[in-house]
């Protein structure tokens, strides 16, 4: 893991792994978690968002792709929508990467992640009314390598979501 100071008083933290991420916001409560930065930069730029430092979730391979386990699509929260609208994601789940596909233009699909899109809960997020069809649960990473689900219709009736120093891992579907 690896930290920067661009700004003074300011740290960017890029971990390699996800139980890595989840010890820098346990160790920077006032840390933002960042991956594709879609929603987070329209805050900063809008000024509604300063945060205090940020752990950058862009090196963590093991949340950029997707894989079987347990008879259950197990979608890494890194995932971006270009990647989710390709066809070989499309055969394993034809409406979520229809939902991915509409997801804003080009370079919003190419940064955007499921993980992002889940979190904001926007009413833009194109994923969350498909993973809520779909009965999908997300996998939370704790500290210390705890890991927990919670069903997607759980966020969607408005129940918090992630703890101090949790992070969306995987959807499994």
């Amino acid at each position: 893991m690896t930290t920067h100071a661009p700004q003074a008083g300011q740290a960017v933290t890029l971990p390699a792994t996800l139980d890595e991420a989840v010890a820098a916001l346990t160790a920077m409560p006032a840390a933002v978690p960042v991956a594709g930065g879609t929603d987070l930069m329209t805050s900063v730029n809008s000024g509604q968002l300063r945060p205090a430092a940020l752990v950058g979730l862009g090196r963590i391979s093991e949340i950029r792709g997707w894989q079987y386990q347990d008879g259950h699509a197990l979608l890494g929260a890194g995932l971006t929508h270009a990647r989710m609208g390709r066809p070989d994601f499309a055969a394993l789940i034809p409406a979520l990467a229809a939902a991915a596909r509409a997801a804003g233009p080009p370079h919003i699909r190419n940064a955007g992640t499921l993980g992002g899109n889940i979190a904001t809960a926007a009413p833009t997020g194109d994923a969350l009314p498909v993973l809520a069809a779909l009965e999908a649960a997300l996998v939370i990473a704790g500290p210390g390598g705890a890991r927990r689900e919670i069903p997607v219709s759980h966020l969607l009736a408005g129940v918090e979501m992630l703890r101090a120093g949790e992070l969306i891992g995987y959807v499994r579907v």
